[in-house]
């Protein structure tokens, strides 16, 4: 057969097969997912799939051409198996996933293969389309063998890096002042998987994945000292009270780590109040501190959640509470509500860092006044490795199913089993710090379980028109909702409950948020109108002894250390957490795992680099836009150094500081 030499022809002709199956696929997935369509990130895309598809060209011309064309239909395959893949996971847990959530283990989610198969839409299926066109339309190409002359593929290779180029310069056009993410920034470090995808394409959002999986950046920088003179004064108060940094002082004059200097210099340098007018509420009291497996608001229902309803309308309710959703979500909602620090984007913190030394935890600052502080779940280690995790935290004990003598039913266990094996470990200490992780409120919510279909026949006369899944879900909280019974029951009889403070938080929202189950959002009245509102869930604070109330400033889990910490007066430096007293006067901000962030005033999209007012007509100054964007990246950045050096390991000295009192 007669050979032919290079030809641009064919290479074009290469390139535009490639390109048109590249931007089908990314027009599908855009289509598909929460971004908008018509946008400059797309144009940019658009570009990147062209240099893409320039570059698959150029390597498959050194092939023979079989074997070129097996080699691009099996490289596409994959690709469009990946996206297939992204999709599906997206439907099933509202995230993308990243190369680090592989390193989890695949035990860890095995479990769930089974139902995240019969989770998949088939009308993605159709992302296989631009792969079977690209399939029919190579058999129709020249099967002669090609030789190379030097000039015209040196020519061919420079055009490939000039539209390299170009498409990388498109990362600086576009772009505003105030975004806190640059495009460029994303490209480098691909962190926050849904913004990068947003930004860059699903195909190279996976190529910069692969380069930060091998290559992972080791640079941190931290944009500004945040206060140089903090002001630990009230004013209402009839004392200064200030801490003695003697200690902090002379570990940071011996400190030869650079990272640990940045990270003693950004902490000790933190705007705090360490007094206000709720300080010590609820000193000395027992604390039951419950994180509850999709806790939404459809779970409080007079009728059939009574005890749940009483803790919602009797007991301080935040109803601008936010469980934003990292990696691993329920890990890390858990690790945040007990550490008071941002978990790191791309990665399951409670397992990457399970080993470090948590001193400054929630319950070591418990066990330093006193309480017994132990911690219970009703499920094995599958997921996290709790049992080193806890024992880090200083817990003085965590219970779960491989010690706790369950009852195994179908689906997730009974949390009112729960909290009757796990009360007799605690309910007879002097004071008790009890933590508990619920599982009965856990997806799947559309197929039989016990805990599904438990109650069905209550809820039927109570709300007869509602859906099977909303019934599902709602029989699994009354079974969370009969443990609080239980709970109240019992500590009346000890003598206890009204001693007792009861603090409930969400995981995340409820899961699996398929078409079907986002009628869940239907029946409650929260606005659920914009993505970030999915992650507003219920937070409550409840006593027997206090004045119902209802709390609209924004919070999430990393607030809750230093609320609690404040309201049972324990002794701890406030400046050691990230995330703040939701009672003292600072502006409160919730930080979402894209870089995104809610304060009082609105909710700052970082993908989109726009800031959404609550209030109709709010305009925020750009300066003060650009100061809450350095605190977010500041936030993140500083937790991934206290991770990554152990930072809490070398710093028990400071943990419980020295606290001095000054009369006026």
């Amino acid at each position: 057969m007669r050979k032919k030499h290079f030809t641009y022809e064919y290479f074009f002709t290469l390139t535009l097969i490639i390109f048109f199956s590249f931007f089908l696929i990314e027009l599908l997935f855009r289509i598909f997912s929460p971004f908008t369509l018509l946008s400059f990130e797309f144009v940019r895309i658009i570009f990147f799939n062209l240099a893409m598809s320039m570059m698959f060209a150029f390597i498959t011309m050194f092939f023979r051409f079989r074997n070129g064309r097996k080699a691009l239909a099996f490289v596409l395959f994959i690709l469009t198996t990946y996206v297939f893949f992204q999709q599906t996971f997206y439907d099933y847990l509202s995230r993308y996933i990243t190369l680090q959530d592989s390193t989890y283990g695949v035990d860890k989610v095995i479990a769930f293969a089974v139902d995240f198969i019969l989770s998949i839409n088939l009308i993605h299926l159709i992302y296989y389309v631009p792969f079977l066109l690209m399939i029919t339309v190579m058999k129709k190409l020249d099967h002669q063998p090609i030789t190379f002359k030097f000039w015209p593929v040196l020519l061919t290779f420079l055009m490939v890096l000039v539209m390299h180029g170009a498409s990388i310069g498109l990362l600086f056009i576009n772009v505003d002042d105030e975004q806190l993410n640059k495009p460029y920034d994303v490209y480098q470090k691909v962190e926050h998987s849904s913004e990068a995808i947003n930004q860059i394409g699903i195909f190279r959002y996976l190529f910069r994945d692969v380069i930060n999986f091998i290559n992972p950046s080791q640079q941190i920088t931290i944009i500004a000292k945040p206060n140089e003179d903090p002001i630990i004064d009230d004013p209402d108060k009839e004392a200064t009270i200030t801490i003695d940094d003697t200690n902090w002082q002379e570990l940071i004059a011996n400190e030869t780590d650079d990272e640990m200097l940045i990270i003693d210099e950004y902490l000790i340098n933190q705007d705090i109040d360490l007094i206000n007018e709720m300080t010590g509420i609820f000193k000395d009291k027992n604390l039951v501190f419950v994180m509850v497996e999709a806790f939404d608001y459809m779970a409080i229902d007079k009728e059939l959640t009574p005890t749940l309803y009483k803790m919602a309308t009797e007991g301080w309710f935040f109803d601008n509470f936010y469980s934003p959703q990292f990696s691993c979500a329920t890990g890390q909602s858990e690790f945040t509500g007990l550490l008071g620090l941002i978990p790191e984007p791309g990665k399951c913190t409670i397992n990457n860092f399970a080993d470090n030394d948590y001193f400054a935890s929630m319950f070591n600052i418990f066990n330093n006044e006193g309480y017994y502080s132990s911690s219970y779940h009703n499920w094995t280690d599958q997921y996290y490795d709790r049992l080193t995790l806890h024992a880090n935290m200083y817990s003085d004990h965590f219970y779960n199913y491989d010690e706790l003598p369950f009852k195994t039913i179908q689906g997730w266990q009974s949390d009112k089993e729960l909290f009757e094996l796990a009360l007799p470990y605690f309910v007879d200490q002097e004071k008790f710090f009890s933590f508990v992780i619920t599982s009965s409120t856990h997806f799947p919510y559309d197929v039989d379980s016990t805990l599904g279909n438990r109650y069905l026949d209550k809820i039927e006369l109570v709300h007869p028109d509602y859906p099977m899944v909303i019934k599902r879900y709602l029989s699994k909280a009354m079974e969370l909702d009969l443990g609080f019974a239980y709970l109240f029951d019992e500590l009346a009889a000890k003598g206890k409950l009204d001693d007792t403070v009861f603090v409930l938080y969400s995981d995340h929202h409820p899961l699996k948020t398929d078409t079907d189950l986002f009628d869940l959002y239907s029946y409650n009245d929260q606005d659920r109108s914009s993505e970030y509102r999915l992650s507003n869930t219920p937070f409550i604070i409840y006593n027997t002894m206090i004045t119902a109330s209802i709390n609209h400033l924004p919070i999430s889990p990393i607030d809750i250390l230093p609320t609690l910490a404040n309201l049972f007066d324990l002794q701890h430096d406030p400046r050691l957490y990230l995330g703040q007293d939701y009672f003292d006067e600072n502006a409160k901000i919730v930080y979402f795992s894209n870089g995104s962030w809610l304060s009082e005033d609105g909710y700052y999209d970082a993908s989109l680099g726009q800031f959404e007012p609550i209030t109709q007509g709010i305009e925020i100054d750009i300066d003060e836009l650009n100061i809450l964007n350095d605190k977010v990246k500041n936030t993140f950045n500083i937790a991934r150094l206290i991770y990554r050096n152990d930072y809490y390991k070398h710093r028990h000295d400071i943990v419980f500081p020295t606290i001095i009192e000054a009369l006026n």
